[in-house]
């Protein structure tokens, strides 16, 4: 903690030095002022006596508030391995250690100075105790103000400095405990009011000082205040305010411009906006600044691009080994990721849900690499314990995306990829989620997935034509499948919109191709293993309650 005590007595240090040289720089101004006003010495004692009473009180308001601003800091010096709260405090209390120092000279500093100083010397001169004027006491109060102004920005800008190495120390100390520490980039005090406020003192100063010297002698001298000369110099001060207002401004504007363009370019990237750029406008230090976003920007957008196809060939890649173990599914996860991404298209969904949506068609039955061949390509009647294997695929498929690292990664799959076998009217598979309280993804996937399972070759079952997988879809619609996405899907492929080809074997487009008989909607039944319909002694488990009369048509992918 050696840094932190090296601030304390350096801050101690450097408040003790400017205020002796304040004091010592009104103490030859006041003797200047005294010998112009040839005031008798009895005077100048009951001054001297008067501003030491002052400066005691001073020293006690300042050192208590001094005292208070850096208690945080003390408090980590005193006990290192204090909580994270604590450290939190010190580096918060570090950063306002500037703002405070001006604060403390403007308020404590120079109310406890001036306010006994004008009231003892309003009593004495009541009293007949100085031969002065309240005038000059007045003067004095507002030159002492703008010293202390003066003195209020040095020591803004001196503790500024020397907090810079010490937070920097605090920092990377506190990472390596765990403890990060930041403000979330909430700035504690903006550019334009530093600007504002050092132009306007450097300005504004030297003509208020000259201008309360001047008044002083011209009081002296003429014992009297011309009023022409007041009207001059009120002129004089406020153009020069004026033009240190309006310097600050344009000053504060060249800074907090830029800085204010960098903030949005940055949320641009923040948001996911890789491709935004820097606009190269700048002629000072700014230009340069600007040219390594741009580099930093194109290098993301990059690594971005190759993260993006990256991804996607690692998804393509999955739903591919998945299909190749069985010739009659190949390409049935690419032609449903392509089935879902038209109808969230036709929906209305922005790039990026369109982009999930594929995703999670691709890999929506990853979970299947968990079900025996035996099981996945049996061509006869599934067992009551078979079924219970296949429907457990959902849930697999969530478990194995949710290992990926970082945990994140593939968040935003797993809802769709548990969800695609529930049904509309709850009975589906496998939490039983029904209406729109299956997420939307999921919603879109069955959909998708039943019409290439209708469409599809299986080894049980030929695939069946378009016509009759619409109808049924229409048929299910509120019951089996979201009633939107039914209606979206049937108008696509109706319109001639829907991706019918290019994707291994197209599906037939009418009920006779083939030498196919159409299939009628009332004997089918649920398929629970994988993609398909099937006859009513095909692949279902026999089940003693299933109902006399028969369901809407449902089909399980």
């Amino acid at each position: 903690m050696n840094e932190l005590k090296h601030l304390i007595r350096r801050l101690t240090i450097q408040y003790t030095a400017a205020s002796i040289i304040i004091f010592l720089l009104v103490g030859v101004s006041g003797a200047v002022m005294y010998e112009g006003l040839s005031l008798p010495w009895s005077d100048a004692w009951r001054l001297a006596g008067i501003l030491l009473t002052s400066v005691i009180i001073m020293i006690i308001a300042d050192g208590a508030v001094l005292h208070h601003d850096l208690r945080p800091i003390q408090k980590l010096v005193d006990c290192p391995e204090a909580c994270p709260e604590a450290w939190q405090d010190a580096y918060a209390r570090m950063l306002r250690l500037p703002g405070l120092a001006f604060r403390r000279i403007i308020g404590p500093h120079w109310l406890a100075v001036s306010v006994p100083a004008l009231g003892l010397c309003a009593w004495a001169v009541h009293a007949d105790l100085l031969h002065l004027r309240l005038y000059h006491v007045t003067l004095a109060l507002l030159a002492s103000l703008l010293v202390d102004g003066m003195h209020a920005l040095a020591e803004y800008f001196l503790t500024n400095d020397a907090v810079h190495d010490p937070l920097r120390w605090m920092v990377r100390q506190s990472a390596a405990r765990g403890v990060p520490l930041s403000l979330g980039g909430v700035p504690l005090s903006s550019l334009r009011t530093k600007f504002r406020a050092s132009t306007l003192f450097i300005g504004a100063l030297p003509v208020c000082l000259f201008t309360l010297a001047a008044a002083g002698g011209l009081v002296t001298n003429q014992n009297v205040v011309s009023t022409r000369y007041i009207a001059w110099v009120a002129i004089i001060l406020i153009l020069g305010m004026i033009f240190s207002w309006l310097a600050s401004t344009w000053l504060a504007r060249t800074v907090e411009r830029p800085v204010t363009d960098l903030l949005e370019w940055l949320a641009s990237i923040q948001r996911g906006e890789y491709g935004v750029r820097a606009d190269d406008i700048y002629t000072d230090e700014f230009a340069r600044v600007v040219q390594g976003f741009n580099h930093l920007a194109a290098a993301l957008s990059l690594r971005h691009e190759q993260n993006t196809q990256l991804l996607e060939s690692i998804f393509a890649t999955l739903a591919a080994a998945l299909d190749a173990r069985d010739p009659y599914t190949a390409g049935h996860s690419q032609r449903v990721a392509e089935y879902a991404v038209r109808i969230a298209e036709r929906a209305g969904f922005d790039a990026a849900s369109i982009r999930r949506i594929r995703q999670v068609g691709l890999v929506h039955d990853i979970g299947k690499i968990g079900v025996p061949d035996a099981i996945l390509m049996k061509p006869g009647e599934l067992t009551p314990e078979e079924y219970a294997i296949i429907q457990t695929h959902p849930a697999v498929g969530e478990s194995i995306l949710r290992r990926v690292q970082p945990a994140d990664a593939l968040a935003h799959l797993l809802p769709g990829v548990r969800s695609h076998h529930e049904r509309y009217d709850g009975r589906g598979y496998p939490d039983g989620l029904a209406g729109e309280a299956i997420p939307l993804d999921g919603r879109i996937l069955a959909v998708a997935d039943a019409f290439d399972a209708m469409t599809s070759d299986r080894p049980y079952r030929r695939g069946m034509p378009v016509a009759r997988a619409l109808a049924i879809l229409e048929a299910g619609a509120g019951v089996q499948w979201d009633p939107k996405f039914v209606r979206i899907f049937v108008d696509l492929v109706r319109s001639g919109l829907g991706p019918l080809a290019g994707f291994g074997h197209p599906p037939r487009l009418d009920e006779t191709a083939a030498g196919q008989e159409p299939v009628d909607a009332e004997p089918l039944v649920r398929d629970p293993s994988t993609c398909g319909i099937a006859e009513p002694s095909a692949r279902q488990p026999a089940s003693p309650d299933k109902p006399e009369t028969p369901h809407p048509p449902e089909v399980r992918a």
